[in-house]
Order: C-alpha cells, then structure tokens, then sequence
C-alpha cells in the first residue's frame, strides 16, 4: 500500500503545480504545491480531512491510494476512495494538458445513502497565500508574485450545484445535497487550479 505520492503538472518553461498526497493514520491528506525557475516550492493549499471522531461528515474520507501512469505522456493520476459514516468516497486528481499553463484537475465524489449532508473539500489557507474571487466563479491564489486560478468545472446537470466558500483560513468547496432527496446517489464536484 502506497503512504505517499505526487502528481505532477509541468510546463515547458520549468513551472510545475504538484499534489503531494501523504498517508497520515488512516487518512491521506493533499498539499497543493508551486515551483518555477524563480519560486522556490510554495505550499499553496492544505486539505483539511475528518477525524474518525467526527460526528460530521462533510470533507472526504480517502483511505486508499492508487496511482497509474496516464497513456497519453501527461504523468501519472492519483485515485483515493474511503468509507465513513453512510457516505463511499473518491476523488481523483489528474494533470491537465496544457504546456502554457500547468494545472490539476480534482474530481471528487460521494455515494450518499441519506440526506442531511454538506459535503465539502475543504481546504486551509496558508497565511503568505492571498485568495480573492473573480468574475465567473472562479478564485485567484497569489503569494511571491505568483499568481493562480481555481475554477469550479460545470459538470452536467443532475446534482447539487458546487458552491466555493471562502475565510481567512479555509476554501472549501461545497456540494450541499442536505435537500437532495433522489437518494441513494452519488454526487460528484470538480474543480482546477492552474498556474496564470
């Protein structure tokens, strides 16, 4: 069983947006991470996951990781699935192909049994990271004369729509399905975060 692994997004002038995913206890966690030729590795995001002591259930539960080569030269994906509470969780996280401005793809689902429940990737702010929303629904990210972009992906319809919530310390990203009543169903949210 893997207890690390990084998924890698490059461009062709040396700039790179990495996940570094790291087995802590039961769980993974992600860290979002930033280089280039004049940026010395920048942590740009931290997830935040459940504790198995948490009445809640809202961040995902990932306590498997599976990482395969992609056929296309683009690196490697990275699969974590869990189970907590009545909810089955995956999320997957991908390079996006595009040499001018490296990114992450971050498709993220829950199998819900029942309703009530906010279900969320969440994520801590570190403090030299400035976030600010921008027109469209998107976010900008910038710390060290960086700058980057997340973009909730529209997926089609059938399911809660993705909400970004921001504070001084936390993004998440929210798939309310507390009124979903279609139940059992699985609910999916994506978003990006790319380079500018």
């Amino acid at each position: 069983m893997l207890r690390e692994a990084v998924i890698v997004a490059h461009d062709r002038g040396g700039r790179s947006l990495a996940a570094r995913l790291r087995q802590g206890g039961d769980r993974y966690g992600q860290e979002i991470v930033a280089s280039g030729p004049e940026l010395p590795p920048l942590a740009l995001l931290r997830s935040i996951e459940a504790t198995a002591d948490e009445p809640r259930r809202e961040a995902p539960v990932l306590q498997e990781l599976h990482v395969e080569q992609l056929p296309d030269g683009r690196g490697a994906a990275a699969a974590l699935l869990g189970r907590a509470f009545d909810c089955l969780w995956s999320l997957a996280i991908a390079p996006v192909a595009d040499p001018e401005a490296p990114g992450l793809l971050f498709d993220a689902a829950c199998r819900l049994k029942r309703s009530g429940a906010r279900l969320a990737s969440v994520y801590r702010i570190p403090d030299d990271v400035v976030v600010s929303r921008q027109p469209g629904g998107a976010w900008s990210l910038a710390a060290h004369r960086a700058r980057f972009v997340i973009e909730p992906v529209a997926l089609p319809a059938g399911g809660p729509p993705l909400v970004v919530e921001h504070d001084a310390a936390q993004l998440r990203f929210v798939c309310d399905a507390a009124s979903w009543t279609d139940l059992p169903a699985t609910l999916r949210w994506q978003f990006r975060i790319r380079w500018t």
